[in-house]
């Protein structure tokens, strides 16, 4: 064999001259071949390094007369085609052995011996608009049926993936972002099967789980009650969350949580009960409905004691046993309730520090529950139990809960002599206001957050806003926000967690973060490094920040908020104004180089 590249080398093919092998080839391991152009010769080409299809609307086309790929085969931006004529070995009867075969950002990645029906190698299919085809340019979205137990697939890039007919999984299959669907006859993942990731498991028509459904690195969105069966398990690894439909019932798979079980809102009123094998050492969050048919319940049965954290909608948890329930409760609002059953003449609840006790009639502690006193601010908070002696139950609910929202230090406010960063601003000073023109500032407001010790670090991880996501210079360069601090876009304010698309607008995972925020005389609109955002608005949560006076929270919440009356704006949580919005900074690309900001990533 000839090596035409060595391990190290780069051999670069141009389109003018191409590229012919007069003998059997090598490309080593650590060899780069790569290019755009015609390479051709009747003999084997055995790559064990790195062919790359790299030059933007070219393609390198390999039409040698045997190639066996050890290495990686790759349409870098650029396109790659394996000829028809050439005999790949790692391609017989539709199953695909060997090597890494990947088509990344706008590459094209044509392999024309044969179509890949069976992935029994590594296929990456990375960026939305990626694609890898097989014999007359059929995409393998519509040929694959299965990953055998020695496939990986690999979706990234937020790449969706809906097979034509059915998938069976008994490799492995990640997802970055997207959604992976099969709509005709769903999708089997067999005993050494792993779908993992972020995104959405979304079968179309069933799942049938004898392996693992796994959340990893962000949020995976599991298929909804009644479309997953088996005996399977589902998983949520640390600092990842899966959501759980809860539309009523149990899921019949083991749960193991390291991470975040979510009970998510499904547009109906449901109960997600967790009555199967349940182990792990993992929370879970409420994802709370808008009121009326759309109320999520977390039901959870006696001796399961995990924290539960509620978000800002309306969400309820139910507990089959109080006594043997010993686990936190963060984030219980306004719009929250807490089920408890055979309680006993429990009429009123008082919070002693981070302890709520529940008491009778005439004054003697009933029940005592955990309560997150930092996630929320409950200086102002009026308790009520209500039972009911038909069925035993009480149920508790809190009014007067408040939290805020922040910028992250080196935001770059406008002032009418010019941007200045929100931490050198003082009391005093003007800044520019949408409603007012101009106004002074009365209190700046600022706290340094170590997310480690956050109970769930993702209400504190700050949003970052990239350049121009919003138009352009809106913002100027990129953004940090605390996640609920609201951005003003179509005349409304948004939570700027409502608008994370991964793209444009994105979550960060840090150890420490400082916030500030700025109070007007009136609530306003100010400009971020040219964002339009809101001021603070004093809802009676001060003691989030470090220099409120007083009792400072241990663990402050800048993503629960209770919005008042005296909003400059209406505040829009879901509709069409929503939608609009997201799909207008869906649609934008980040244009500018990220910039510093006072905090330290996570290793």
């Amino acid at each position: 064999m000839t090596d035409i590249v060595s391990n190290g080398q780069t051999v670069t093919v141009t389109l003018a001259n191409g590229f012919s092998i007069t003998s059997n080839s090598t490309i080593d391991a650590g060899g780069l071949f790569d290019g755009a152009g015609a390479v051709t010769g009747a003999f084997t080409l055995l790559n064990d390094g790195t062919m790359s299809g790299d030059v933007s609307n070219q393609i390198l086309s390999i039409n040698t007369g045997t190639l066996t790929n050890s290495g990686t085969v790759i349409a870098n931006n650029g396109s790659l085609t394996v000829q028809s004529g050439v005999v790949l070995t790692n391609l017989s009867s539709g199953t695909l052995t060997g090597g890494v075969w990947e088509s990344n950002g706008t590459g094209a990645l044509a392999v024309l011996p044969g179509s890949i029906i069976t992935d029994n190698a590594t296929i990456t299919l990375n960026g939305t608009a990626s694609t890898i085809e097989g014999a007359s340019g059929t995409a393998i979205d519509n040929t694959l049926t299965t990953v055998g137990t020695a496939g990986v697939l690999n979706l990234l890039g937020g790449r969706s993936f809906a097979v034509s007919n059915s998938l069976v999984v008994g490799g492995t299959v990640t997802l970055a972002g997207g959604t992976l669907s099969a709509p005709t006859n769903g999708v089997t993942i067999n005993a050494t099967g792993d779908v993992l990731g972020f995104g959405t498991l979304d079968p179309g028509s069933a799942v049938v789980d004898t392996g693992k459904i796994e959340a990893s690195g962000g949020t995976l969105v599991a298929p909804g009650l009644g479309e997953v069966s088996g005996a399977g398990t589902l998983q949520a690894d640390a600092a990842a969350s899966l959501a759980l439909q809860a539309l009523g019932g149990a899921y019949a798979e083991s749960i193991v949580n390291n991470g975040t079980i979510d009970a998510a809102f499904a547009g109906i009123t449901g109960t997600l009960d967790i009555s199967g094998a349940y182990s792990g050492t993992g929370s879970f969050l409420i994802e709370g409905g808008t009121g009326g048919n759309g109320r999520t319940i977390l039901e959870l049965p006696a001796n399961l004691s995990a924290n539960v954290a509620f978000d800002t909608n309306v969400g309820e948890l139910l507990l089959d046993s109080v006594p043997t329930f010993h686990g936190t409760i963060a984030g219980f609002g306004n719009t929250d309730t807490i089920v408890m059953p055979n309680l006993g003449n429990a009429v009123n609840a008082t919070l002693s520090g981070s302890t709520l006790n529940i008491t009778n009639g005439s004054g003697g502690t009933v029940e005592a529950i955990a309560i997150n006193t930092s996630s929320m601010n409950y200086s102002e908070a009026i308790w009520n139990v209500t039972e009911n002696l038909g069925n035993s139950q009480a149920t508790l609910k809190v009014s007067g809960v408040t939290a805020a929202a922040c910028y992250a230090a080196g935001t770059r406010i406008k002032t009418p002599t010019g941007e200045i960063a929100v931490e050198h601003l003082v009391a005093g000073d003007m800044v520019h206001a949408h409603f007012a023109g101009t106004a002074a500032v009365v209190w700046i407001g600022h706290r340094h957050v170590d997310c480690r010790r956050h109970p769930k670090p993702a209400e504190v991880w700050p949003v970052r806003v990239s350049a121009h996501a919003f138009g352009p210079r809106m913002p100027s360069r990129d953004v940090l926000l605390s996640p609920d601090h609201a951005v003003f876009a179509g005349d409304v304010l948004i939570p700027i967690k409502h608008l994370i698309n991964g793209k444009t607008i994105t979550q960060e995972k840090v150890d420490t973060v400082t916030y500030y925020h700025l109070e007007l005389a009136e609530h306003d609109v100010l400009l971020a490094d040219g964002l339009p955002a809101e001021s603070y608005l004093e809802t009676g949560n001060r003691a989030a920040f470090d220099n409120a006076g007083g009792e400072v929270a241990l663990y402050p919440d800048f993503g629960m908020r209770r919005w008042e009356a005296f909003g400059c704006a209406p505040l829009v949580v879901t509709g069409p104004l929503l939608n609009a919005v997201n799909a207008s900074v869906r649609g934008r690309v980040p244009k500018a180089p990220r910039t510093n900001r006072t905090f330290r990533r996570v290793a």
